[in-house]
């Protein structure tokens, strides 16, 4: 049920024409200016409301999907209403909800309406901003997160007469308390803190990249260069306990919405699932905890992340109670494969199993990426958790051939899709190599597609983690980094010294690239 809330209290007492709403995550600003716009198409006659986001993919994935939540739970969904081919919701009183997005030029200069919601403003541009205000009659509402400025601070605050407030987690107290709990598990990172915590303005110098475009489509003349592929493995024994904050469960019986145990507490999670039948490890750790799991998965260790596969015979590793438990490593591959299974645990991405910290499901993500007047174009191709090797050959195998760089961590999963007739090798890997990579894809000029929305996701949350200090360190981010990792694979294989990169002996060089 969505329940009013002290922000949507604040919301209401807005009055001026241009209403403006900043906030961190979980603050309840989208939802509770939905409640305002349903509400005010219910009670008023042949109103046209225009919610608006910068592309279509967006507006179906975010702000479409919350409209129509709100509608079903109250009941107030009549399917005979919703034109599912134009978007348009028409009320019994006769007032429309039409959603658009800023990419259709016709929409953004088209007739004129009467209220206006533009839905995460910072990434729209001031002149599209500009043609949907001229031709709005009444009320504007604008929401974003205040990740970095944007023309609302240079041209419209302190210069437009509009009402500009600011909303966190804790205005809505229809927020879950292991949601709120996940989120104040944040606040020694200053940068992610500042902006998804308190809801004020991000600081640009922790931003990675910048000043990267968005484009509708790969233009023709586009020469397709590489594939970026970062792999998304790591699983356990389906038997596998897992501290749930309903006692121990097997990993194979986790839902998505428990709520399992990591060092900042308890946190939910987002996916679960089988990831197929694997190789795996019996590793015991002579004190009576012992994982079944795959080589490739991550446990903490007092020198951070280690796959499984790599571990030396005496390690440090995080137990419960966040304790540092010096153990030692017995480490024996079974022959026999096992059904293996993982998670994805929001915010911390770690999870207890059988009483050690591990790291939780990554996605698969593989970028195409493209050459075009001197820059490159990026495109996302998949992002998905869960899947095998011989599905994400089935993926590449159906997409125009080019070199595929992967992962070079993954030896095995590289040759098993080599084996199915994918031209892939392994990514360079050595002391400096991920910030040589980023600093090589930061001189580059990039474009991505607007469908490739877990591309910019990514890019625009990629941040340089701080210390307790908050002073930035050279070290990005894990929580969004799996496509800028497959990214940085691909472009880097693309510097002038590329002849470096291991060629298996079966992949043939042709002037189009390798096959």
């Amino acid at each position: 049920m969505f329940i009013k809330t002290m922000a949507t209290d604040k919301i209401l007492k807005l009055s001026k024409r241009l209403r403006c709403v900043a906030g961190g995550t979980g603050a309840s600003k989208t939802i509770s200016i939905l409640l305002w716009l349903i509400d005010k198409a219910q009670t008023n006659d042949n109103l046209l409301i225009s919610v608006v986001s910068e592309s279509f993919p967006h507006l179906k994935r975010g702000v479409i999907r919350d409209f129509l939540n709100i509608l079903k739970t109250h009941k107030y969904f009549r399917d005979a209403l919703w034109n599912k081919t134009d978007f348009i919701y028409i009320f019994e009183t006769g007032s429309k909800i039409e959603f658009f997005s800023a990419d259709q030029p016709g929409k953004v200069r088209g007739p004129r309406r009467d209220i206006l919601f533009i839905n995460e403003a910072n990434n729209i541009s001031y002149e599209t901003y500009t043609q949907l205000e001229i031709r709005t009659k009444e009320i504007i509402w604008l929401d974003w997160n205040p990740v970095s400025e944007f023309w609302f601070y240079t041209e419209i605050l302190g210069k437009v007469d509009c009402d500009f407030i600011t909303l966190t987690y804790r205005d809505n107290e229809a927020l879950d308390k292991q949601i709120v709990s996940a989120i104040e598990s944040r606040r020694g990172n200053r940068n992610w803190w500042l902006v998804y915590g308190e809801g004020q303005l991000g600081e640009a110098e922790g931003k990675i990249y910048k000043d990267w475009l968005t484009i509708d489509e790969i233009p023709h003349e586009a020469r397709l260069e590489r594939y970026g592929m970062d792999f998304g493995y790591s699983c356990l024994d389906g038997n596998t306990k897992i501290k749930t904050i309903d006692g121990n469960r097997s990993i194979k019986n986790i839902k998505v919405g428990d709520f399992v145990l990591t060092r900042n507490g308890y946190q939910r999670v987002s996916w679960s699932g089988s990831k197929g039948v694997k190789t795996v490890y019996r590793v015991d750790f002579g004190y009576g905890k012992r994982v079944i799991i795959t080589g490739d998965h991550l446990i903490y260790t007092k020198s951070g992340w280690k796959r499984i596969d790599q571990l030396k015979d005496k390690e440090t590793i995080c137990v419960e109670c966040h304790v540092l438990k010096n153990v030692q490593v017995y480490l024996q591959q079974l022959k026999e494969k096992r059904e293996v299974f993982d998670l994805t645990v929001d915010n911390d991405h770690e999870f207890f199993a059988n009483g050690v910290l591990v790291h939780n499901c990554d996605p698969t993500a593989i970028v195409a990426i493209y050459k075009y007047n001197n820059g490159y174009i990026l495109d996302q191709i998949t992002y998905q958790k869960g899947l095998s090797n011989k599905q994400i050959a089935d993926i590449l195998i159906n997409q125009s051939a080019a070199l595929v760089v992967a992962d070079s961590a993954e030896p095995k999963s590289i040759d098993e899709i080599r084996s199915y007739g994918i031209s892939i090798v392994g990514s360079q890997k050595g002391q400096g190599s991920v910030l040589q990579g980023i600093q090589y894809v930061q001189q580059q000029r990039i474009s991505v597609t607007k469908r490739s929305l877990d591309i910019l996701k990514e890019y625009r949350n990629f941040l340089w983690q701080t210390d307790k200090e908050g002073k930035i360190i050279n070290e990005p981010e894990v929580a969004f980094k799996h496509a800028m990792d497959a990214i940085s694979y691909g472009m880097n294989s693309l510097k002038p010294y590329e002849e470096d990169i291991i060629i298996p002996d079966d992949t043939v060089m042709f002037k189009e690239g390798f096959f």
